[in-house]
């Protein structure tokens, strides 16, 4: 595997473990929001810096609601890997379709 893909895929993971933790302490009755790391903007520039604002603003969309689909249903039956994974290719493939 590529080392840009590693370094994708761990950010999605760090990504979505951040998510899990803020939206376990939004469940205990804590603000967490604010703790966010945001770094999806990143993680999009990084599997395509080519796209148009209005481009990467679509694509930013729907990795935030796929990631919190896999937050809010908590697939437990997939790793953290996989989920990073199907992040992965569900975004590039959007980003492909838009080219």
């Amino acid at each position: 595997m590529e080392t840009n893909k590693k370094i994708i895929l761990s950010l999605i993971k760090d990504d979505l473990t951040n998510l899990i933790l803020i939206k376990g302490l939004n469940n205990l009755g804590l603000e967490a929001d604010r703790y966010s790391l945001t770094i999806s903007d990143s993680i999009i520039k990084l599997i395509n810096n080519k796209l148009t604002d209005k481009e990467n603003e679509e694509v930013h969309e729907y990795y935030c609601d796929m990631s919190s689909e896999i937050i809010d249903y908590q697939l437990v039956n997939m790793s953290l890997e996989m989920q990073a994974e199907e992040i992965l290719k569900e975004v590039e493939l959007m980003i492909k379709n838009i080219n």
